[in-house]
Protein backbone atom coordinates (compact mmCIF):
# COMPACT_ATOMS: atom_id res chain seq x y z
CA UNK A 1 0.00 0.00 0.00
CA UNK A 2 1.17 3.10 -1.02
CA UNK A 3 0.59 6.29 1.48
CA UNK A 4 0.80 10.05 0.07
CA UNK A 5 1.22 12.97 2.06
CA UNK A 6 -2.55 13.79 2.19
CA UNK A 7 -2.36 10.37 4.43
CA UNK A 8 0.21 11.49 6.73
CA UNK A 9 -1.42 14.55 6.94
CA UNK A 10 -4.32 13.25 8.48
CA UNK A 11 -2.55 10.74 10.64
CA UNK A 12 -0.66 13.41 11.99
CA UNK A 13 -3.58 15.67 12.80
CA UNK A 14 -5.25 12.55 14.35
CA UNK A 15 -2.64 12.54 16.50
CA UNK A 16 -2.35 15.80 17.12
CA UNK A 17 -5.92 15.54 18.10
CA UNK A 18 -5.14 13.00 20.90
CA UNK A 19 -2.77 15.41 22.31
CA UNK A 20 -4.02 18.74 22.19
CA UNK A 21 -7.88 19.32 23.77
CA UNK A 22 -9.33 23.07 24.16
CA UNK A 23 -9.97 23.73 27.83
CA UNK A 24 -13.41 22.90 29.27
CA UNK A 25 -14.91 23.25 32.57
CA UNK A 26 -15.09 20.65 35.32
CA UNK A 27 -16.91 22.53 37.82
CA UNK A 28 -17.97 25.84 36.50
CA UNK A 29 -19.37 28.65 39.05
CA UNK A 30 -23.20 29.50 40.13
CA UNK A 31 -24.46 32.72 38.84
CA UNK A 32 -24.78 34.20 42.31
CA UNK A 33 -22.55 33.87 45.24
CA UNK A 34 -24.52 35.44 48.22
CA UNK A 35 -22.11 35.51 51.65
CA UNK A 36 -22.14 37.61 54.45
CA UNK A 37 -19.48 40.33 56.19
CA UNK A 38 -18.81 38.33 58.80
CA UNK A 39 -17.98 34.78 56.56
CA UNK A 40 -16.40 35.92 53.40
CA UNK A 41 -16.38 33.67 50.60
CA UNK A 42 -14.58 31.42 48.33
CA UNK A 43 -15.76 30.52 44.94
CA UNK A 44 -13.82 27.93 42.93
CA UNK A 45 -13.71 26.64 39.17
CA UNK A 46 -12.07 23.76 37.67
CA UNK A 47 -10.95 23.40 33.75
CA UNK A 48 -9.51 20.49 31.99
CA UNK A 49 -7.77 19.75 28.55
CA UNK A 50 -4.86 19.43 27.03
CA UNK A 51 -2.19 20.41 27.92
CA UNK A 52 -3.92 21.53 31.06
CA UNK A 53 -5.24 24.63 31.62
CA UNK A 54 -3.99 27.63 33.37
CA UNK A 55 -7.15 29.28 35.51
CA UNK A 56 -7.92 32.82 36.78
CA UNK A 57 -10.74 35.15 37.70
CA UNK A 58 -10.95 38.38 36.44
CA UNK A 59 -13.81 41.14 36.83
CA UNK A 60 -16.36 41.73 33.96
CA UNK A 61 -14.11 44.46 32.35
CA UNK A 62 -11.75 42.08 32.30
CA UNK A 63 -9.31 42.94 34.91
CA UNK A 64 -7.26 40.22 36.58
CA UNK A 65 -8.77 39.07 39.89
CA UNK A 66 -7.08 35.73 41.26
CA UNK A 67 -4.29 33.92 39.00
CA UNK A 68 -5.42 30.40 40.21
CA UNK A 69 -8.87 28.73 39.99
CA UNK A 70 -10.47 29.98 43.34
CA UNK A 71 -11.95 33.33 43.77
CA UNK A 72 -11.66 34.77 47.83
CA UNK A 73 -13.47 37.29 48.82
CA UNK A 74 -12.21 38.34 52.39
CA UNK A 75 -14.98 38.68 55.24
CA UNK A 76 -14.53 43.07 55.61
CA UNK A 77 -16.35 45.28 58.41
CA UNK A 78 -19.22 47.29 57.69
CA UNK A 79 -17.59 50.24 57.62
CA UNK A 80 -15.04 48.85 54.53
CA UNK A 81 -17.70 48.00 51.90
CA UNK A 82 -17.00 48.38 48.45
CA UNK A 83 -19.26 47.70 45.90
CA UNK A 84 -16.39 47.38 43.31
CA UNK A 85 -15.08 44.34 45.22
CA UNK A 86 -18.49 42.71 47.74
CA UNK A 87 -21.00 43.18 45.17
CA UNK A 88 -19.19 42.74 42.00
CA UNK A 89 -19.59 40.46 38.64
CA UNK A 90 -16.46 38.09 37.78
CA UNK A 91 -15.84 35.24 35.38
CA UNK A 92 -13.22 32.59 35.35
CA UNK A 93 -11.24 32.28 32.32
CA UNK A 94 -8.92 28.73 31.21
CA UNK A 95 -6.69 29.00 28.73
CA UNK A 96 -4.19 26.94 27.03
CA UNK A 97 -2.59 26.75 23.50
CA UNK A 98 -5.68 25.26 21.96
CA UNK A 99 -7.82 28.44 23.13
CA UNK A 100 -9.88 29.90 26.01
CA UNK A 101 -12.87 29.47 27.44
CA UNK A 102 -14.53 31.79 29.63
CA UNK A 103 -17.46 31.15 32.18
CA UNK A 104 -20.59 32.74 32.55
CA UNK A 105 -20.88 35.97 34.69
CA UNK A 106 -20.73 35.34 38.31
CA UNK A 107 -22.51 38.12 40.51
CA UNK A 108 -20.98 37.96 43.95
CA UNK A 109 -23.15 39.71 46.53
CA UNK A 110 -21.58 40.85 50.24
CA UNK A 111 -24.29 41.39 52.53
CA UNK A 112 -23.93 42.99 55.76
CA UNK A 113 -25.03 40.83 58.62
CA UNK A 114 -26.05 43.60 61.37
CA UNK A 115 -29.15 43.58 63.10
CA UNK A 116 -31.85 44.71 61.58
CA UNK A 117 -33.07 47.63 63.17
CA UNK A 118 -36.68 49.28 62.42
CA UNK A 119 -37.91 52.61 63.69
CA UNK A 120 -41.20 54.08 64.13
CA UNK A 121 -40.89 58.00 63.20
CA UNK A 122 -42.60 59.80 65.96
CA UNK A 123 -45.44 61.57 65.21
CA UNK A 124 -47.67 63.63 66.65
CA UNK A 125 -51.41 64.14 65.82
CA UNK A 126 -55.02 65.39 67.70
CA UNK A 127 -57.63 62.55 68.50
CA UNK A 128 -59.97 61.95 65.68
CA UNK A 129 -57.53 62.89 62.97
CA UNK A 130 -55.58 60.88 60.68
CA UNK A 131 -52.09 59.67 61.16
CA UNK A 132 -49.44 58.15 58.90
CA UNK A 133 -46.54 56.19 60.68
CA UNK A 134 -43.56 55.60 58.93
CA UNK A 135 -41.43 53.29 59.45
CA UNK A 136 -37.23 54.00 58.84
CA UNK A 137 -34.90 51.15 58.22
CA UNK A 138 -31.13 51.50 57.64
CA UNK A 139 -30.63 52.19 53.69
CA UNK A 140 -28.28 48.74 53.53
CA UNK A 141 -31.00 47.05 55.02
CA UNK A 142 -34.05 48.25 52.84
CA UNK A 143 -33.38 46.11 50.02
CA UNK A 144 -33.54 42.70 52.43
CA UNK A 145 -36.21 43.86 54.72
CA UNK A 146 -39.71 42.85 54.46
CA UNK A 147 -42.44 44.86 56.27
CA UNK A 148 -44.24 42.50 58.89
CA UNK A 149 -46.42 43.89 61.66
CA UNK A 150 -47.13 47.23 63.44
CA UNK A 151 -46.77 46.50 67.57
CA UNK A 152 -48.99 49.34 69.92
CA UNK A 153 -48.16 49.58 73.11
CA UNK A 154 -50.69 47.52 74.91
CA UNK A 155 -49.20 44.51 72.86
CA UNK A 156 -52.17 45.04 70.01
CA UNK A 157 -50.36 43.71 66.34
CA UNK A 158 -51.75 45.29 63.52
CA UNK A 159 -49.98 42.05 61.40
CA UNK A 160 -49.32 42.39 57.42
CA UNK A 161 -51.61 41.45 55.46
CA UNK A 162 -51.66 38.98 52.14
CA UNK A 163 -51.95 41.50 49.03
CA UNK A 164 -50.03 41.96 45.29
CA UNK A 165 -48.37 44.86 45.26
CA UNK A 166 -50.34 48.37 45.97
CA UNK A 167 -52.52 49.13 48.76
CA UNK A 168 -54.43 47.25 51.54
CA UNK A 169 -57.26 49.04 53.49
CA UNK A 170 -59.55 47.79 56.71
CA UNK A 171 -61.40 49.32 59.00
CA UNK A 172 -59.40 52.84 58.55
CA UNK A 173 -56.17 50.97 58.08
CA UNK A 174 -54.15 51.85 54.93
CA UNK A 175 -51.10 49.12 54.28
CA UNK A 176 -48.47 49.85 51.74
CA UNK A 177 -44.87 48.84 50.49
CA UNK A 178 -43.74 51.94 51.32
CA UNK A 179 -43.39 51.09 54.68
CA UNK A 180 -46.23 52.87 56.27
CA UNK A 181 -49.39 53.04 58.40
CA UNK A 182 -52.73 55.11 58.06
CA UNK A 183 -54.77 55.37 61.04
CA UNK A 184 -57.42 56.83 59.66
CA UNK A 185 -60.14 59.53 61.39
CA UNK A 186 -62.18 57.20 64.41
CA UNK A 187 -59.98 54.55 64.17
CA UNK A 188 -59.06 52.66 67.30
CA UNK A 189 -55.76 53.47 66.54
CA UNK A 190 -54.86 55.10 70.22
CA UNK A 191 -51.53 54.77 71.69
CA UNK A 192 -47.79 54.47 71.06
CA UNK A 193 -46.98 52.17 67.53
CA UNK A 194 -43.49 50.20 66.92
CA UNK A 195 -42.46 48.16 63.82
CA UNK A 196 -40.98 44.48 63.51
CA UNK A 197 -39.64 43.85 60.77
CA UNK A 198 -37.93 40.49 59.23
Amino acid sequence: MRYTSRDYLSAALRVQSLLYRGPYFTLEPPALVEFTNSSGAEVRCQADGSPKPSVRWETASGVRASQDGTLTVRPFSAESYRQGVQAAFYRCVAANVVGSVASRLVHVLGLLDERLQARAQDDVVIRGSSAVLRCKVGRSQAPYSAFDAWIRDDGYSISRPTYKGGVWRKAGLRFSPERFLEIGEGTQGNGDFERTAK
